[in-house]
């Protein structure tokens, strides 16, 4: 603004961006100004927020029939369970290695996401192993 006729277009060049970001960014910054300039508004949502609410990729649901089918098979392969307890079950899979079987499958999911998907659907996180029960013996 500073800068005159040509000002927006000479920004646009030098930082690689559009000249309608600019405008938009232009007209947020003037929206601010009005009311109380010690506490500005964002015109994009709350005072924390930066951007405005509503963008980005929707939320993977464990609703969703493809990841569910996905995960089960996935699950399935790679869990166990208390013999006493049928509500008790865990996995040896890490967040990560659950994440990228379910890629193999065809689902996208990040780590945190898959993280997440273990905790809805009630597994805990053991290592599978075999164990050889001893006890005491008598002479």
């Amino acid at each position: 603004m500073k800068i005159g006729l040509g000002g927006v277009a000479y920004v646009a060049r030098v930082l690689g961006m559009s000249r309608r970001t600019l405008y938009t960014g232009i007209r947020e910054l003037e929206q601010m100004r009005d009311g109380d300039p010690n506490h500005p508004q964002r015109p994009s949502g709350g005072a924390a927020r930066i951007r405005r609410p509503g963008g980005g990729r929707p939320p993977l649901t464990p609703d969703e029939p493809v990841l569910r089918e996905a995960l089960s098979d996935v699950l399935e392969a790679h869990s166990a369970g208390s013999p006493t307890d049928p509500l008790v079950r865990w996995t040896d899979l890490k967040p990560l290695q659950l994440a990228r079987e379910l890629v193999v499958l065809g689902v996208t999911v990040s780590r945190h996401t898959a993280a997440k998907l273990l905790a809805q659907t009630g597994f805990r996180r053991r290592s599978l192993r075999k164990e050889l029960i001893t006890g005491d013996v008598d002479p």
